[in-house]
């Protein structure tokens, strides 16, 4: 690992991401687009839907009042660094 430029440098080459692109199938496409899906904004209300509808009313109090918290904090963090 080196830095260069101030630009941070892997240790392999373009073969390895060459190694990983071939990889890329109809199927984790989907999968990873899922997972991306969950860690946005909407994601998180539906799986508080979900455990609110499903499972238990306040677990999903709970749940999205640490959701909110988190948020505002990750908030406050960016605009006190300045660094998105």
């Amino acid at each position: 690992m080196e830095f260069k430029n101030s630009v941070f440098i892997l240790p392999f080459g373009t073969d390895a991401l060459q190694l990983i692109a071939k990889l890329r199938t109809d199927f984790l496409n989907y999968f990873f687009k899922f997972f991306s899906f969950i860690g946005e904004v909407e994601g998180y209300l539906l799986i508080i839907v979900f455990v609110y509808l499903l499972i238990d009313k306040t677990l999903a109090f709970r749940l999205s009042m640490v959701t909110l918290s988190s948020m505002i904090l990750n908030h406050v963090m960016k605009t006190i660094i300045a660094d998105p």
